[in-house]
């Protein structure tokens, strides 16, 4: 990233580029066709189930 992001927190920045995304993504998708957003929340059900680490229970 240009110019490099200067942070105290991994998890705050994460959350503001998070919903900076979202701001954004009220677009369709251009491919898809469908909203950007309900794209996310279809993504973000299908990987719920996933273990949080390789080999282990979520």
């Amino acid at each position: 990233m240009v110019p490099i992001p200067r942070l105290t927190s991994v998890e705050s920045y994460n959350e503001r580029l998070m919903g900076r995304c979202m701001e954004l993504s009220g677009k369709v998708h251009w491919r898809k066709g469908e909203p950007e957003e309900q794209l996310f929340v279809e993504d973000a059900y299908a990987m719920a189930g996933l273990p949080e680490k390789p080999g282990g229970n979520a």
